[in-house]
């Protein structure tokens, strides 16, 4: 399992909390871009202080949104996303209503593009 897999591994598939699994005790510490984190209050304390992990997040909105990895012509709308979410106060809700509203979204780009470095972090 990945470490923020691990992190989370206090919880069961029905998001219960648990100490033990079949008698044995959980251990649900990682480590994250090479931040010690003991459970899932670490994993958030840690990607709350990554400065990755905001434009991290933008970038898979919009792939998830556009269903493929954003691409050098939409460079500048992804930037301009970041830069919104940022000013929005960092609200999932808000970001997703400005990308799905913006008429960005709705433009298709060229398959033959590259991707945008970084788009798959």
């Amino acid at each position: 399992m990945d470490p923020l897999g691990l992190a989370l591994e206090n919880f069961d598939g029905m998001g219960m909390y648990r100490t033990s699994e079949n008698g044995s005790a959980i251990d649900a510490s990682a480590k994250i871009n090479a931040v010690e984190v003991k459970d899932a209050v670490g994993l958030g304390q840690a990607l709350h202080d990554d400065p990755a992990a905001t434009s991290c997040l933008v970038n898979r909105l919009v792939e998830y949104g556009t269903r493929r990895a954003p691409r050098s012509q939409d460079k500048e709308w992804v930037t301009a996303l970041r830069e919104q979410f940022a000013s929005l106060g960092y609200r999932v809700p808000e970001i997703l209503r400005t990308m799905l509203t913006s008429d960005a979204f709705y433009q298709l780009a060229a398959t033959t593009d590259e991707p945008l470095k970084g788009a798959s972090k």
